[in-house]
């Protein structure tokens, strides 16, 4: 199966390091540290921060992912449930199932569909496979250490906690 590629945001992300969401009659903006209205109140529901992007809800429903300047990259089809933003890839999944894949800035859909799928953490996604293992693939969607185990963590500083064989064990990138 081909997919779009995944592209830039059509927005600048801004990563404020401290931004704090705060209601005010009704509705729900953003202050900074110094408690200075950063993103005016505007919204009926709103998600924190995570690398630079919120999900906010506006009066009439509709969901957006939005940057630390109020810019609004992205309107969230009503049939996707957003899951998490992190190294350039949006996570979503249908609302009508529990596929997890990832969507690209134009709200396309870049990646088949998993039972069981992560965010990229350094650069690889832990993803259940068919057989009902776990793998991991990279950002092109392809398996760079094939699915082989019982259960796996993301990677932090270089190393994955996996599960193979009913053992406990840590893996590198590389799959070693």
């Amino acid at each position: 199966t081909t997919f779009p590629k995944m592209h830039t945001p059509p927005y600048t992300i801004v990563s404020h390091t401290y931004l704090y969401p705060v209601a005010s009659r009704g509705n729900i903006g953003f202050i900074n540290i110094r408690g200075e209205w950063v993103i005016p109140p505007q919204y009926n529901t709103v998600f924190d921060f995570l690398s630079g992007i919120a999900r906010v809800r506006d009066f009439d429903g509709q969901e957006w992912l939005i940057n630390g300047f109020n810019d609004k990259l992205l309107r969230i089809p009503e049939d996707v449930v957003f899951l998490s933003y992190q190294e350039g890839m949006i996570l979503a999944k249908d609302a009508n199932s529990d596929s997890r894949r990832f969507m690209n800035w134009q709200g396309e859909w870049i990646s088949n569909s998993f039972d069981d799928l992560s965010q990229f953490s350094e650069g690889l996604a832990f993803a259940k496979a068919s057989n009902g293992f776990y793998g991991y693939l990279n950002k092109e969607f392809r398996w760079s250490i094939h699915p082989q185990f019982e259960k796996v963590s993301d990677f932090s500083s270089g190393l994955a906690c996996v599960v193979k064989d009913s053992k406990y064990g840590y893996i590198t990138p590389t799959g070693k």
